[in-house]
């Protein structure tokens, strides 16, 4: 009996202590089921954008998107609180790998991602993201040639 009792207030203690860091991950409450969301748009003049963006468990695999053409997924944090995707972006004149969600970056997901998407867009200078806060791009990164 003294032992199923140890395994409830354990089983309990894992639950509350996923439950908080996911509410760490959500920065502002206890809304732990948020769903997010990620777009990549090709900005890039006249030309084709190539990526690949993954997580430890998903790989959306490539995309070839051409001018004004995106594409995006939804998820969920995941029960550790340490949801990363990240993505492998080229085209003929440059490259970049970077994260494009990082639970562990709240601020950046509260002010970039207003707590629900981030919108990336390669443009010909570099990568843009778009800022939730200011309603304009912010250059985040330079391509790499």
């Amino acid at each position: 009996m003294a032992a199923n009792r140890k395994n409830i207030l354990i089983m309990l203690f894992v639950l509350l202590l996923g439950s908080a860091v996911i509410q760490m991950c959500e920065g502002i409450g206890p809304v732990p089921h948020r769903k997010y969301h990620v777009r990549v748009e090709n900005g890039l003049k006249g030309r084709p954008l190539y990526a690949h963006c993954k997580s430890r468990e998903d790989d959306l695999g490539e995309h070839k998107l051409q001018p004004g053409e995106q594409f995006s997924w939804g998820f969920y944090i995941n029960m550790f609180g340490t949801t990363l995707f990240f993505c492998r972006m080229w085209y003929d004149l440059g490259h970049k790998s970077f994260e494009v969600f990082n639970c562990l970056q709240d601020e950046f997901i509260y002010q970039f991602c207003g707590y629900n998407t981030c919108h990336w867009k390669p443009m010909d200078d570099g990568i843009y993201v778009f800022h939730a806060q200011t309603g304009g791009w912010d250059l985040k990164y330079k391509w790499d040639k």
